[in-house]
């Protein structure tokens, strides 16, 4: 048994990462288990990132894969760190003034806005919590057919 404590952290964060990944693996079975709809469309394998401003001097900046589960009163988003591992689930909604779908999400997080361009599709969102934390999702490289399917969706949702 080696008498560093620097080899016990290392292995701790091994196992911390994996039971993580693990445990978001789970929750994404349990939701899509839970929450999808009949019409419900899926997308998987979506390259994107997400800008988080906090404030005048502070951005953080992730980038991930994504899987994406579009319901009639909600998106789920599936964040893959480094493309393989599970992050925690996005839930956004498109509106919190009908009480009945929101109570149908998990966690919901409002859509402010959205910008469609020519490849890829820009959603900001805020965060209930910190009001002051606007975080934007850019989802890049789609095809033209999953542009116009989440731009019509986004335009027909925010309409209601």
């Amino acid at each position: 048994m080696p008498d560093n404590i620097f080899f016990y952290f290392i292995i701790a964060f091994f196992l911390f990462a994996i039971g993580k990944s693990i445990y978001h693996f789970i929750e994404k079975k349990k939701i899509l288990a839970n929450y999808k709809q009949l019409n419900s469309i899926e997308i998987n394998n979506i390259s994107g990132s997400i800008v988080t401003t906090s404030g005048m001097l502070r951005q953080r900046f992730e980038w991930f894969t994504f899987d994406i589960l579009i319901n009639q009163n909600s998106v789920f988003l599936f964040p893959k760190s480094f493309y393989f591992i599970p992050s925690r689930a996005i839930n956004l909604v498109y509106s919190t003034a009908n009480n009945k779908y929101t109570k149908q999400t998990r966690k919901p997080e409002q859509i402010r806005e959205f910008n469609v361009s020519k490849d890829n599709l820009e959603i900001v969102f805020m965060r209930d919590y910190f009001m002051s934390q606007t975080s934007k999702l850019y989802l890049k490289n789609l095809t033209q057919e999953q542009i116009k399917l989440l731009g019509s969706v986004l335009n027909k949702r925010i309409a209601d």
